[in-house]
């Protein structure tokens, strides 16, 4: 059920892209790096960020002079990492390990810009997005540098939304092309454990690439 929704909002967003294609104002292509976290509500954070990578494209449909409306295709890699203390049968230290949790997910974030400046132009932009998990992995490295694979968690969901923040930066190059350089917070609003406790995830993104202007 949660799937048909995400794929319903991506049939939902390509229907407006068609009908609203001459108000088309920019496409902007990027990647870059990202500070991906799992935010717990357990007394004790066990989970640490963790610095993966994403990217994605956007299209950006101007309502009027300095007002658009911008839908974003985002790859993310969301995950943590978390220290752990092996032992063995006998309750002897083995050393200290790492449990890392990778979370690979497509995302829709839509949002309401702003845009301002001269030349050089700033947009503040807020909406929200939806998300839906591709695959799930943990990796688990011990004292010894031996890493094993896990197969994925099933404690997480795998349908998310919530909040969206970009601050974006165009420096131009030519008439019809920018560097595009931006900053953009996916706050995740919904629980994804299946477990005892609650669990929601943050992405954190610095995104580098080229705004294509029409």
């Amino acid at each position: 059920m949660k799937n048909k929704i995400f794929w319903m909002t991506i049939v939902i967003m390509m229907s407006t892209i068609s009908l609203t294609v001459a108000q088309l104002k920019r496409v902007d292509v990027f990647v870059g790096p990202g500070l991906m976290s799992i935010r717990s509500e357990i007394p004790i954070d066990l989970y640490d960020p963790k610095i993966g990578i994403g990217g994605g494209i956007s299209a950006s449909y101007g309502i009027s002079d300095d007002l658009s409306l911008n839908a974003q295709l985002l790859y993310e890699r969301k995950g943590a990492q978390e220290k752990v203390a092996f032992r063995d049968n006998n309750n002897i230290s083995l050393g200290e390990g790492t449990i890392y949790t990778r979370l690979n997910s497509i995302s829709i974030p839509v949002t309401l810009g702003y845009e301002f400046g001269g030349s050089v132009r700033m947009q503040v932009a807020g909406g929200f997005f939806v998300s839906s998990l591709i695959t799930q992995k943990t990796v688990t490295k011990n004292g010894h540098g031996e890493s094993f694979n896990g197969d994925g968690n099933p404690n997480f969901k795998s349908f998310d939304f919530g909040a969206t923040i970009v601050y974006t930066l165009y420096i131009p190059v030519s008439d019809k092309c920018d560097i595009r350089i931006g900053l953009q917070d996916n706050f995740g609003l919904k629980d994804l454990s299946k477990g005892n406790w609650s669990f929601r995830t943050n992405a954190l993104n610095l995104f580098v690439g080229t705004s294509f202007k029409f």
